[in-house]
């Protein structure tokens, strides 16, 4: 097994994912690298764990490169991402354990496998239909994958997100 211990997690749960690989990638890098240039971005486990001077990343899925730069736009101000999803947190009333809104007992003890599903269902498909009114909101989106079925980034062809809610909520590990 390649040790991954000093990566960096990409913020999404991406299928194809080259975090395990990203040891095993870089040792076929040039020790210095001017501008990275990333085809197939995807979750961005690659280009997280290189440094460069410049990056240049693509994908064919312009929702990744649009929460990709969502994400880099608060690098330089974590506070405001942080109130941000707490105020949609707040306004959608989903399950954030992580923030201490923990779904109450009654739900875990009628619904002991699927709790979070049950609990967020309602606000998650009103989330994802103010999404789908209005595609530019990327922190709905962010959150879209984050209370979603597997975190999956899908859309139907129509051009709408379409995953269903999943039985998770914000947790310490999200």
């Amino acid at each position: 097994m390649t040790d991954t211990g000093a990566c960096r997690r990409s913020p999404f749960f991406y299928v194809g994912d080259k975090f395990k690989l990203v040891p095993q990638l870089k040792e076929n890098f040039p020790k210095k690298i001017d501008r990275f240039i990333e085809p197939f971005c995807g979750g961005g486990s690659v280009f997280l764990n290189t440094n460069a001077n410049e990056y240049l990343l693509n994908d064919i899925d312009t929702y990744m490169i649009k929460l990709h730069k969502f994400l880099i736009s608060f690098s330089n101000n974590q506070d405001a991402f942080w109130n941000e999803l707490k105020l949609d947190i707040d306004k959608y009333q989903l399950s954030a354990t992580f923030l201490g809104k923990d779904v109450p007992k009654e739900y875990r003890k009628e619904f002991v496998k699927t709790y979070f599903a049950k609990y967020n269902k309602e606000a998650y498909y009103k989330m994802r239909s103010d999404f789908n009114n209005d595609k530019d909101d990327m922190m709905l989106l962010y959150m879209l994958l984050i209370y979603g079925f597997n975190r999956m980034l899908r859309f139907n062809s129509k051009g709408d997100f379409n995953l269903p809610v999943g039985n998770v909520d914000f947790n310490k590990n999200v």
